[in-house]
């Protein structure tokens, strides 16, 4: 059935945002104490975790809020941690060798990080679709896209992974503390080239990501300020299986950073730059832009701001004071986000309660823009809009529909005509992002072909109990089986003519497939055709990219 035109006919995302991006400037005196529904029960868990099947919903609903924030701010059992190696040439047992075998050996040792940085990106997921921590795994996240490393310049992927972890440790800490780790991680030091930094011959580049992306913000220091700073830290180095002073490389005459002026390291400059009072409230607008999808007014920021200053920069208890604002749960910020290509895939698998296999659903992510490990310059992910256009839907709804068994290769070159020149043009876009050992398409279909031939070669489609959620909840007629789908699978409240549209898709379908309303349960594998085909629908609309 051609279900396209059902998708964005009169369904423009403006229209279904309601102008709410934009609107985060409101004050926020007025609002009423959260009445806890199951709505504001699945906005949180889409925000600080990654989404939620209805029976989670129901759950938390009835233990209730503060319940639902106590859960997330302590965590589960921790993950298993992942047992990496570190990839190293032989130098050894190169002593003499010739520049071919030289070649070969560093041939060697990339494949096996690359390796490495796959097999990790897999586990990743897999921890974000089943740990019993969300919110450390959301932070990590976060972090992954704030304090950017990738591997395609680190190449280490040690260093990568431990960065990850490093994230992982502090993501519900302190803020100050994982700032001053930061500045000696092997991964940042050699992604922003302080291993460069010399006395003689400063590199500026982690001085200034330090500043603007980390601390501060744009605005907050001078270019004076950046050359000065560059100097504290210079000596940080990379050596062998990690960090690495280097007394000598480093500068030990006076600096002067800020109005601030003595000898410094980069522990020094750390502590000075946290005492600005530019960065509580830098670190505060990144925290809520991450959580609601834009910066809070200037009346509240004062109160996030302060919020962090008193409490040392520790993170835990930021959070729980935003989880239980009411101004989290306003109108303009609930189903108002565009999810990531992360959000979308583990989001959708988790209320499809399915389990796919992790590193299909990575190299989903990836083919979707969103290469973990490797994000796509020194800002990370852009977000937001950006995330989704009529192009990239198709290609989230391709790329959902094989997962799940409803396209094909032969889908891919006959069924779909009217949507392929968009995919194209949306292939190249997130082939220039993926890290290399992914090629960039040379024929139509590109990465999303490599990603059905995966599908079809390992047998990775997943089975959908769509039939057993319509009988548990006992419904038998077009409406409540909408009804039942939309809430089940989508992570916001369907736009008004949605559920009509989708009631009319069943009941098209029913009639072709000659299946007559109430006698589903007569006819269970036609009828699981057409659910499927209906599963497929939902997740291809507009709402299904918000959360």
């Amino acid at each position: 059935m051609n279900y396209r035109k059902y998708i964005w006919q009169g369904m423009v995302l403006g229209g279904l945002l309601g102008g709410a991006q934009g609107q985060g400037t409101q004050p926020h005196e007025n609002l009423k104490p959260v009445r806890w529904t199951p709505i504001q029960v699945e906005h949180l868990l889409n925000r600080a975790a990654f989404g939620a099947t209805s029976a989670e919903v129901r759950h938390w609903h009835e233990a209730g809020q503060q319940a639902l924030i106590d859960s997330l701010l302590e965590g589960g059992e921790p993950a298993e941690p992942f047992e990496f190696t570190a990839h190293r040439a032989d130098r050894k047992g190169l002593f003499g060798a010739n520049t071919d075998q030289r070649q070969k050996e560093a041939k060697r040792v990339r494949l096996l990080n690359r390796a490495q940085i796959i097999e990790y990106s897999a586990w990743w997921v897999t921890q974000m679709m089943h740990t019993e921590d969300p919110l450390r795994e959301r932070m990590t996240l976060i972090l992954h896209g704030w304090l950017v490393s990738g591997s395609k310049k680190v190449k280490q992927s040690d260093y990568m992974i431990g960065q990850n972890q490093l994230f992982r440790e502090h993501g519900l800490g302190n803020y100050g503390e994982l700032l001053a780790a930061i500045v000696e991680d092997p991964a940042m030091l050699l992604y922003l080239d302080n291993n460069t930094n010399r006395r003689r011959k400063p590199n500026e580049n982690l001085a200034r990501e330090l500043m603007e992306l980390f601390s501060l913000g744009e605005g907050n220091y001078t270019e004076e300020d950046v050359r000065q700073a560059a100097r504290a830290l210079t000596g940080y180095t990379v050596r062998g299986d990690g960090f690495a002073f280097s007394k000598k490389q480093h500068d030990q005459e006076t600096i002067t950073v800020l109005g601030y002026s003595n000898t410094m390291d980069g522990e020094d400059l750390v502590a000075l730059l946290l005492e600005q009072p530019a960065c509580p409230r830098y670190v505060a607008t990144r925290l809520i832009e991450e959580f609601e999808g834009f910066a809070p007014d200037e009346e509240r920021l004062q109160v996030y701001a302060k919020l962090l200053v008193d409490g040392d920069y520790e993170i835990k208890p930021f959070l729980r004071h935003l989880f239980s604002d009411p101004a989290f749960y306003r109108p303009e910020v609930v189903g108002a986000k565009i999810q990531s290509p992360v959000d979308f895939m583990i989001g959708s698998s988790r209320r499809l309660q399915v389990e796919p296999d992790a590193k299909f659903l990575s190299d989903a992510v990836s083919v979707l823009g969103q290469t973990l490990m490797n994000p796509p310059s020194v800002k990370g992910w852009d977000g937001g809009y950006a995330w989704l256009t009529e192009a990239s839907s198709i290609l989230r709804s391709n790329v959902i529909g094989a997962m799940i068994g409803q396209v094909s290769n032969t889908d891919l070159r006959e069924g779909m005509s009217e949507a392929l020149e968009l995919m194209d043009e949306m292939m190249e876009e997130a082939s220039d992002k993926m890290d290399g050992d992914m090629a960039k398409p040379k024929a139509r279909g590109g990465p999303l072909a490599k990603i059905l031939n995966q599908v079809r070669r390992q047998k990775l489609t997943v089975r959908v109990p769509v039939l057993d959620w319509l009988n548990l909840q006992k419904v038998t007629k077009d409406t409540e089986i909408a009804r039942v789908l939309l809430d089940q699978l989508l992570a916001v409240a369907p736009a008004p003519d949605t559920e009509r549209r989708v009631t009319q898709f069943l009941k098209l379908g029913r009639k072709k497939m000659n299946i007559k309303e109430g006698k589903m349960a007569k006819t269970p594998e036609r009828s699981r055709i057409l659910l499927m085909q209906t599963v497929h629908l939902i997740l291809s609309l507009p709402e299904a990219n918000l959360e």
